[in-house]
């Protein structure tokens, strides 16, 4: 091959790679953006085709997209429009809906006198559907007819709206945690906790609840939301777990390690030899094995032994994370 011929080649692959960087692939993402703003704007006229229409069904609502933003108020005159035919049909879930989208004052003084004549079911059902909403007309309604939603009656509820009001003070708010908590003990409930971790999520008293009993929190979502928090709220969370992991489940364990990136460990060695041990990670070496080497990505900076044993070369090392960080303390 001459050297002109090489040139030439050189010089095609070199066009190759510069229309393929800039031009191609820009080109490709751009249609991507395009597909999916397209796809999004679809589904935001698909999901209010029905209220056009006059069609949905009560469960329709229950979309998210249907209780906030511009969605709010045409979706609360369809319900109230529809309000005897959804209740023969469904009425918890009415007063579900219902509660999510208050906010008109007229209607809402008809609202407040309608609790009176609803059963336990509904009503509960309300103070649910209330408390789940996070819109400023929630909070707006409940600090003005809390006299009227029988608060002590419907206790567990009650005590969780208490909590996330903004209305009411610190110094009472602690008084109804620490109820609400001793409940929670008390009946076995204590996965119900973490309803209210958006609200005090630094409290000490529900860091203190959580991480106590982390192991009887419902495997699965619930599980894994627990150590998200723990692993962000309460440092050094996985240091003193790591001498009682026996007690945990089979989904308490791996919840265990995906969260150990963001608490960082203090001895990873002892971590490690810690997780090995589990009869779980025993009988499942290379499940947990793959779960390991992708955390120890984010916490094996500084441990090349660890990061041998499991396969996971140098530049493998996550350098921005919070745990490899030079300055992390």
């Amino acid at each position: 091959m001459t050297s002109k011929t090489l040139r030439n080649l050189f010089l095609a692959l070199l066009f190759l790679g510069v229309f393929g960087r800039w031009i191609l692939l820009p080109g490709i993402r751009n249609v991507k953006v395009r597909t999916s703003g397209k796809n999004q704007k679809e589904l935001k006229i698909s999901d209010l085709s029905c209220l056009r229409e006059s069609s949905c069904r009560i469960e329709d609502l229950r979309g998210i997209h249907n209780l906030l933003g511009d969605n709010r108020v045409p979706s609360r005159h369809y319900l109230i429009k529809n309000k005897m035919s959804f209740i023969e049909n469904n009425s918890t879930l009415y007063y579900y809906l219902r509660a999510f989208l208050v906010g008109d004052t007229a209607l809402d003084k008809q609202l407040s006198i309608e609790l009176g004549r609803l059963s336990d079911r509904e009503f509960s059902s309300f103070l649910r559907g209330l408390f789940q909403c996070h819109h400023l007309e929630c909070q707006n309604f409940f600090n003005e007819n809390k006299e009227k939603l029988q608060l002590e009656k419907y206790v567990e509820i009650g005590l969780k709206l208490k909590i996330k009001s903004m209305a009411i003070p610190w110094h009472e708010k602690n008084k109804y945690l620490s109820r609400l908590l001793d409940n929670y003990h008390r009946e076995e409930a204590h996965t119900h906790a973490l309803d209210i971790i958006d609200y005090v999520p630094n409290h000490p008293k529900l860091k203190r609840f959580v991480e106590k009993h982390f192991d009887k929190i419902r495997p699965g979502n619930n599980s894994r939301k627990a150590a998200i928090y723990l692993s962000r709220y309460v440092k050094g969370w996985h240091d003193r777990k790591m001498s009682k992991l026996e007690n945990l489940s089979n989904t308490h364990l791996e919840d265990f390690i995906f969260t150990l990136k963001n608490d960082c460990p203090g001895d990873l060695k002892r971590m490690v030899k810690s997780i090995e041990s589990h009869k779980y990670y025993l009988e499942n070496k290379a499940k947990l094995r793959r779960l390991m080497s992708n955390e120890i990505r984010y916490v094996g900076k500084d441990f090349p032994d660890i990061r041998q044993m499991y396969g996971v070369k140098k530049e493998d090392i996550v350098q921005g994370a919070m745990c490899n960080r030079v300055y992390f303390d």
